[in-house]
């Protein structure tokens, strides 16, 4: 038992591996008729272990689009039985140039279903590989942080001159530029053992689809290369609020002589942009300090509108039946109106109920979302937080499409619609309130003891 005059103890462990696919699979994201032609680079799934010798955690950054819950559950029961830690943060970066894991029931209508042989022979064993890596390997640590204003994402919920919203990019629309490197030494401070890097922004800088589709982890993996090459350790990047933010692909449109830049390089170059950034707030640290832990699981409760009745979606169902039968716009819609009769004669749900695992370094707490969240809902929760670091994750522990804060349903665009089509039971539109407030309520509980 602690005193007050026994010094906590802090230690950290890494461990990385390569998760990518069988040249052939399917690729999430785009048109769901695109296949891994070649590696362009290696995906991985990295794992920072974290303990005070009594409690441990596990955050593990998967360079994927999304990780369903039902997914996260599996890795996580592995991880245990691999390593006895029970607490785990699963964070897919959100590069559309990678597989799905989104098998059988988790599949989304219109990208594509996930690859079983991927998940089970690939990716589960690569988690558990990086997890048990760290795990095995934590020893006494202290943490730096570095912060740096980058200008790597954009907001691309472009306005147009009607003023409805189209997928682009909205250089006056919100974007939270602060990127954060968290970095773990050794006791002595003479050796790196691993780096977390916290920014928001899609992993579709590499873009689709084009006749050669490349396996990628986007920008992000050029930075996070560019860390681990600095300091030869692993290095994770744990996306945060991208729902509403674009990589700022400068050369969308640029031509250099009669050649168009094709999407790769366009990654490759925004991916340079952010390692200059995250090396100079890596750089910036000049303090070490042995931090406490803290890891809190709770539930989130986030409210439901009425389901609507049989009739409406019978009347939807007709509708859609003069559409595409390839329209993915179209396989989201029908889906939704099919989930709505399927759910008719079963008890009505309130609301959307989820695990929440809290992970508190010092003055940094993680805070997964299984959502695509949008950066206002990031920015508030940031701001009354009592911890200085109140970094959100999105696509983190789930994965439930996007959550747009109440603010941007009237504007309508991509995003709102697509968050009212993917499930029968829709969330309020303002439960970017309720998932606020209740994770701040958590937040605080920890500060307590």
């Amino acid at each position: 038992m602690h005193t007050k005059n026994t010094p906590k103890r802090f230690l950290v462990g890494s461990g990385k591996a390569i998760i990518s696919p069988k040249l052939g699979t399917r690729l999430y994201g785009y048109p769901s008729d695109r296949f891994a032609a070649t590696i362009h680079d290696d995906l991985t799934a990295t794992a920072i272990a974290v303990s005070d010798g009594t409690t441990s955690a596990v955050l593990i950054s998967l360079t994927l689009v999304s990780i369903p819950e039902k997914i996260c559950k599996m890795a996580a029961d592995r991880i245990q039985k691999a390593t006895g830690i029970q607490h785990c943060i699963f964070s897919a970066t959100h590069t559309h140039s990678g597989p799905s894991v989104n098998v059988g029931s988790n599949g989304v209508p219109g990208w594509g279903g996930g690859d079983e042989s991927y998940l089970y022979d690939i990716m589960l064993p690569g988690v558990e590989k990086a997890a048990k890596d760290a795990a095995e390997s934590l020893t006494e640590a202290k943490l730096g942080i570095g912060e740096i204003n980058t200008r790597t994402g954009i907001n691309r919920r472009q306005i147009s001159e009607d003023g409805t919203i189209r997928l682009g990019r909205n250089p006056l629309g919100l974007y939270d530029p602060r990127m954060r490197v968290i970095t773990f030494v050794t006791a002595d401070e003479t050796k790196t053992i691993g780096t977390i890097i916290h920014f928001g922004a899609h992993g579709t800088a590499a873009g689709g689809p084009y006749p050669d589709s490349p396996v990628t982890r986007d920008w992000s993996g050029v930075m996070t290369d560019r860390i681990e090459w600095i300091t030869g350790a692993p290095c994770a990047f744990l996306n945060g609020a991208e729902g509403d933010v674009a990589p700022r692909d400068f050369n969308r449109a640029k031509r250099v002589g009669n050649k168009e830049l094709n999407h790769i390089e366009q990654a490759m170059e925004i991916g340079g942009m952010a390692a200059v950034d995250a090396s100079e707030a890596f750089q910036s640290i000049r303090q070490y300090i042995t931090p406490t832990l803290k890891i809190k699981t709770c539930e989130i409760k986030l409210p439901y509108e009425p389901l609507p009745d049989a009739q409406t979606a019978e009347e939807k169902l007709r509708e859609l039946e003069s559409r595409d039968p390839d329209d993915r716009m179209a396989q989201y819609e029908r889906n939704r109106w099919q989930k709505v009769l399927e759910e008719q004669d079963k008890p009505k749900q309130e609301a959307m109920v989820y695990a929440q695992t809290l992970v508190q370094i010092g003055p940094v707490v993680f805070v997964p979302h299984p959502f695509e969240i949008f950066t206002a809902i990031a920015m508030r929760l940031d701001q009354f937080s009592p911890v200085q670091y109140t970094l959100s994750l999105a696509n983190a522990n789930g994965t439930n499409g996007y959550l747009p804060n109440k603010e941007e349903f009237p504007r309508g665009g991509y995003e709102i619609w697509s968050s009212r089509y993917r499930h029968a039971y829709l969330l309020t539109e303002d439960a970017d309130t309720e998932l606020i407030k209740q994770n701040l309520e958590f937040i605080r509980q920890m500060q307590e003891n």
